[in-house]
């Protein structure tokens, strides 16, 4: 093996961060905050995972490899020189572009060698490495307003050609999709930037711009469990694994050294000609169905099994993803429609997320709420989704977790800890599936329909906290518009029975993992508190406690997380309770009217990029700071008529949708976010100033209420059930009288 080269980091400070998408033009500060304490230096354990699993019958071949290498130097001398030259610029504001055309020779060449070649025969793995440096690459779908990462190099799956197994190294005319990307290689002009500080365990700036890349494959092709990335920095070069639970990275390794270059060579015969779609780090237990692929423009539809054995039922997803989560680490939640259970035509929901081995399975979960409803002999709310069936994926017969995905593919005899970060937990990858079909909220037909869901799910919701349950992660994901529920399996034994159809528009809540459920319960109403408290993390152990989607927590959880996040202190815990979760619903019904309005397809071009701005400024951030910031700056102000933050919205609401009492509605939202504290400890502050009394009269009569509206705003005050209630009911009567 060639000699690892080393270069010294700086220490990250321990700032702390959630789980965001990076805005575009990032310093990655958020990122790199997020992965305090979960990276790996110096593993040379990820080269022999790497280039050892599976059949590496092309990249292990001595012969085909001394080959390959000598016509590298003999046909790139020039661009190896230019590497070295390039490295060796003192200068300052040298620039990583002049690396982009020496490397992109050398990936040329490895190709035209290969595929001349007489040593190989049938190509199993039909992928290239491509300059991407100038174009974003696209998301079939997404969630966050502002994604535009763009790697130097991709790694894509392309369509094999008719004859033969060489590919033109070119980029298809149409911009290329993150799906089609299972690795990428990021470049930097200087040694110096190469990420091999044995003595961290945090993300340099250069591993952090990586880990962006890499979070988006996970999320742009849900059943990768994994992804690797080469960083090249200078004449040098490191293979690093990106899971979630952080980062392994191997030595660094020289291509101007013979050892070095042989390794290059084979990494790159590893992504684009013999590693299959499972060495990359592809779902073992998951396969495209056939006629699906990455590369093609239909979005695939996946196999997945429900067990080990090879009998066991197969599910089938259908369409894009309903819910996919952005971040790195954490629990990298997606959520499907699917078929395939109990029988071949019955429709389900599909969920995958990665559980903390110390904490409950989002299974027993649903097990447990079933428990207490049973034992008191109530009906289950009809506006929870209804739990099928769930299990922790097994392959091999063992179960599926991070730390023994690390380990596949390596030599017995490997230390189990060798890969484990200290004091950061597995995690184990499990699956569930609900008896009910749904569309995202988003995706409402209209403002009835809108507010009917609505208001189905926050009974449910006031429901589930009088009865002892919290949920503590409400989010556009996790509220589902009901289509026709076809199935449900029956409490009392294991029958399967036909659903009742919808008769009017219903919504269910989902995604139980992080509920607290009282032991012991009594009603205790809007004071419920749950039993356990709830962890705020942002060090190593946050991805065991952290509770809720950043960008809809409620203001003061926001907060705290910010200011602890500043100042870098050791972990405080802070008690969740119902008015975190009823402020959560009113951040969503801002967002889903956001999504709705920009999928529309009745704005022009102008007028989209002047509202997904707006949407930006509320939903986007790179770090609990800066969302927070971005929050307080929209509605932490006195004036209780400022209605700047969602302006745009609401105009386009009345002048493109045609509906008035919608936009009123968000304007009453609004109007209740900002009345909500903005730190865990502050007190109830009535404003009653001539601004919000004269704001209390133009909305009485505006929605022409029978009664005043008054008492329903006071800032400072917790938000409650009964306020977003009541705002609910009175979009539905201004929609049914035609009010406006």
């Amino acid at each position: 093996m060639a000699t690892p080269v080393t270069s010294p980091t700086k220490a990250v400070m321990n700032t702390g961060m959630g789980t965001l998408a990076p805005a575009f033009g990032s310093t990655y500060s958020g990122l790199r905050q997020e992965l305090l304490k979960t990276v790996l230096h110096g593993k040379p354990e990820v080269i022999d995972k790497f280039l050892g699993a599976g059949d590496p019958n092309v990249s292990a071949d001595r012969s085909i490899l001394e080959t390959i290498c000598a016509e590298v130097v003999s046909l790139c001398g020039d661009d190896i020189d230019t590497v070295r030259k390039v490295s060796d610029d003192s200068r300052k504001n040298k620039r990583e572009k002049a690396l982009y055309e020496p490397l992109g020779n050398l990936f040329a060449t490895i190709e035209k060698v290969c595929a001349q070649s007489s040593f190989f025969g049938a190509r199993s793995q039909w992928r290239q490495a491509l300059i991407n440096s100038e174009r974003s690459l696209l998301l079939d779908e997404y969630q966050y307003p502002d994604v535009r990462s763009k790697p130097d190099f991709i790694i894509t799956e392309v369509e094999p050609p008719k004859h033969g197994n060489r590919l033109d190294n070119r980029l298809p005319a149409d911009r290329a999709r993150w799906r089609q990307c299972p690795g990428f290689i990021e470049v930097k002009a200087s040694p110096g930037e190469l990420p091999t500080n044995r003595g961290s365990t945090d993300a340099s700036l250069t591993l952090a711009q990586a880990a962006d890349y890499a979070r988006l494959i996970l999320a742009a092709r849900p059943f990768q469990l994994s992804a690797y990335g080469v960083l090249f920095c200078g004449h040098c070069f490191a293979l690093a694994l990106f899971d979630r639970r952080g980062i392994l990275v191997s030595p660094g390794y020289s291509i101007l050294e013979s050892e070095g270059l042989e390794i290059f060579v084979r990494i790159v015969l590893r992504f684009t000609w013999d590693a299959s779609d499972v060495d990359l780090g592809h779902d073992p237990t998951v396969s495209l169905l056939e006629g699906s692929a990455y590369y093609k423009v239909e979005y695939p539809r996946f196999a997945v099994k429900m067990g080990d054995s090879p009998d066991a039922v197969v599910l089938k997803t259908v369409g894009l993803p309903l819910w996919v989560s952005f971040s790195l680490l954490g629990r990298g939640t997606h959520v499907w429609s699917a078929t395939g259970f109990p029988n071949e035509d019955t429709s389900s929901i599909l969920k995958m997320s990665w559980r903390s081995e110390y904490r409950d399975s989002e299974s027993r979960k649903y097990e447990q709420i079933r428990r207490l409803y049973s034992d008191r002999r109530q009906n289950i709310p009809r506006g929870i989704a209804r739990f099928c069936a769930g299990w922790d994926v097994v392959h091999g017969a063992r179960p599926l977790s991070v730390y023994s995905l690390r380990q596949f593919g390596l030599k017995d005899g490997l230390d189990p800890g060798a890969l484990c970060v200290p004091g950061v937990s597995d995690a184990v990858l499990h699956r569930v599936v609900l008896a009910d079909v749904g569309e995202p909220l988003w995706r409402y037909t209209d403002a009835a329909e809108l507010a009917l869901v609505l208001r189905m799910v926050v009974q449910t919701h006031q429901t589930l906290c009088a009865d002892g349950i919290l949920h503590r992660d409400i989010s556009a994901g996790n509220i589902l518009i009901r289509t026709v529920p076809s199935w449900e399996v029956c409490t009392d034994s294991e029958d399967i029975t036909m659903g009742q159809e919808c008769t009017s528009p219903e919504g269910f809540l989902s995604d139980f993992e992080l509920a607290s459920i009282a032991t012991a319960v009594t009603a205790q109403g809007e004071n419920f508190k749950p039993a356990a408290r709830s962890v705020a993390s942002l060090t190593r152990s946050r991805h065991d406690g952290l509770s809720g989607t950043p960008i809809f927590m409620a203001c003061s959880l926001l907060n705290h997380l910010s200011n602890q996040a500043k100042s870098g202190k050791d972990l405080v815990y802070i008690r969740r309770e119902a008015h975190h979760d009823v402020e959560s619903f009113g951040w969503v019904i801002i967002y889903v009217v956001y999504r709705h309005t920009l999928d529309s397809g009745k704005l022009d071009s102008g007028e989209y990029e002047v509202l997904r701005e707006e949407f930006k400024r509320l939903y986007s951030g790179d770090s609990f700071q800066s969302l927070w910031a971005r929050r307080e700056a929209a509605i932490m102000r006195r004036d209780a008529d400022d209605m700047s933050g969602i302006e745009k919205l609401t105009y386009f609401l009345e002048q493109k949708e045609g509906c008035r009492p919608l936009s009123l509605f968000l304007t009453l939202v609004w109007t209740l976010l900002k009345q909500c504290p903005g730190r865990e400890d502050a007190p109830d502050d009535p404003v009653e100033g001539d601004a919000w009394k004269e704001k209390m009269i133009s909305m009485r009569k505006k929605w022409r209420a029978e009664k005043g509206m008054e008492a329903m705003f006071h800032r400072g005050e917790r938000m409650t059930h009964e306020q977003l209630l009541d705002a609910i009911d009175m979009l539905l009567s201004a929609l049914k009288h035609d009010e406006l």
